[in-house]
């Protein structure tokens, strides 16, 4: 299962929300005999980064992007 983008409200940020809704996404994955998630954050957003962590979620990746100049 992929989750593609999870946005929190400020005011509710820090107040274990984003963390009720990836457990709903796991069951949601369960159910569906779903047994590997993967997400993705900005590089360097550490805020980001270790939530995931925290939702036992291991980096594995780095992306890069640019502007073609010619």
């Amino acid at each position: 299962g992929e989750i593609e983008n999870i946005g929190i409200a400020p005011e509710f940020r820090g107040k274990g929300v984003g963390g009720k809704l990836v457990d709903e996404f796991k069951k949601w994955c369960k159910e569906k005999q779903i047994d590997y998630m993967r997400v993705s954050t900005y590089f360097g957003y550490e805020r980001g980064i270790n939530f995931y962590k925290k939702q036992e979620m291991t980096p594995i990746d780095v992306s890069l992007e640019g502007e073609i100049k010619l």
